[in-house]
């Protein structure tokens, strides 16, 4: 049975979203087999979700990767 995690982050601006968006796009694209990564922006929202047909390790560590990479865009974009 599949696992999921979906991430919703309300942001400062659309800005702000959609440059998390475009880092984190690659992920969406390289995600490791079985694992599925969609995310998407509604605004000021990001939004996504990680499927995962793996042990729940690999779901664990892949959101885990995702929230480091996003962390450190809002740290590096708000130091700017």
């Amino acid at each position: 049975m599949p696992d999921q995690i979906e991430l919703i982050m309300d942001l400062k601006s659309a800005d702000l979203a959609r440059a998390l968006y475009r880092a984190v796009e690659p992920d969406n694209r390289t995600a490791p087999v079985g694992v599925a990564i969609t995310t998407h922006q509604e605004g000021t929202r990001l939004i996504t979700v990680i499927d995962s047909t793996q042990r729940l390790q690999t779901l664990l560590a892949t959101f885990n990767d995702l929230v480091e990479t996003l962390t450190t865009v809002i740290n590096v974009l708000e130091g700017l």
